[in-house]
């Protein structure tokens, strides 16, 4: 014979003995013979409520989770600009400019070359860019997109007309490597023209 099927984890089973007839005193002999106790089974369902309480307790976290994630996005979105700079053959500051030539902004915005005009492009000027920051420098005729990433200031030049004195100024933050950019030396006009715009960046802080 296989043996019995042992209860479910939530099954509670209490055995109780047969009532014994109060006019039949107990013997040896009845007891030898006595018929097999009674048992009982006492199901105990799952405690639902506490499932349910769980259940409910999750899904408010996760729900609090994501309004979080998506505050913190919108908030990054909200605060981060962009900034266009058009490249010019002429503009109210002359020939061959970038308007406008300075830019303060934040870091982590980003700043768009745009060649509204042809045979110009946009890249850094080394030495004038914050630490830690990458050098970069578009194509001719291409527009050009640079992310701020830290704070200070960053030179540019158009590399055609550099010595014509084609430069711009991106301010992002305060200008933490002033007299670093100040100590960088440039051809012709842009000389002069860097130096205006340092000036206003001091200005600025």
């Amino acid at each position: 014979m296989a043996p019995p099927t042992p209860p479910p984890a939530s099954e509670l089973r209490i055995t109780v003995p047969q009532r014994f007839h109060a006019s039949r005193p107990e013997t040896a002999n009845s007891l030898r013979y006595r018929k097999p106790v009674r048992r009982i089974a006492i199901y105990s369902p799952p405690d639902i409520g506490c499932h349910e309480h769980q259940r409910e307790r999750t899904t408010m976290i996760g729900r609090i989770a994501l309004a979080a994630t998506m505050m913190a996005t919108a908030m990054g979105f909200a605060q981060a600009a962009d900034h266009e700079i058009r490249m010019l053959n002429k503009g109210a500051g002359g020939f061959m400019v970038f308007e406008p030539a300075f830019i303060q902004a934040a870091v982590g915005d980003t700043v768009t070359f745009v060649p509204t005009d042809k045979s110009h492009d946009a890249g850094s000027i080394t030495g004038m860019a914050p630490a830690g920051s990458m050098p970069f420098r578009g194509k001719i005729n291409e527009k050009l997109t640079v992310k701020l990433d830290a704070e200070g200031l960053y030179g540019v030049k158009c590399t055609p007309h550099y010595g014509m004195g084609m430069v711009a100024l991106i301010a992002a933050g305060k200008p933490v490597n002033l007299d670093e950019a100040r100590a960088v030396k440039h051809p012709g006009k842009a000389q002069k023209a860097f130096e205006a715009l340092l000036a206003r960046a001091a200005a600025a802080q």
